[in-house]
């Protein structure tokens, strides 16, 4: 799933285009184990070796999660693709 900025071009959104969203068209997220719908955000972190570091250093990568207020499940969603 991507998020939508009404930009010109991919994570690039233009300030003098804004969209107006009914709330009533849209659906709520629920947690994919219990069904909740109220989350809590987290940070994860993704260390990077020195190897692969352009700075030659061994770095600490934040990344911004959510996990359901409920049972503490991070829904697929909401972590970022292994493959990039």
């Amino acid at each position: 799933m991507e998020v939508v900025h009404g930009g010109k071009g991919k994570g690039q959104p233009n300030p003098q285009m804004q969209v107006k969203v009914n709330m009533k068209d849209t659906s709520d997220v629920t947690c994919e184990k219990c069904g909740h719908k109220f989350f809590t955000q987290l940070m994860m972190f993704k260390q990077l070796s020195a190897v692969m570091s352009p700075t030659g250093e061994e770095s600490m990568i934040p990344i911004q999660v959510f996990a359901c207020n409920e049972c503490g499940h991070v829904n697929e969603q909401f972590l970022p693709p292994e493959g990039q």
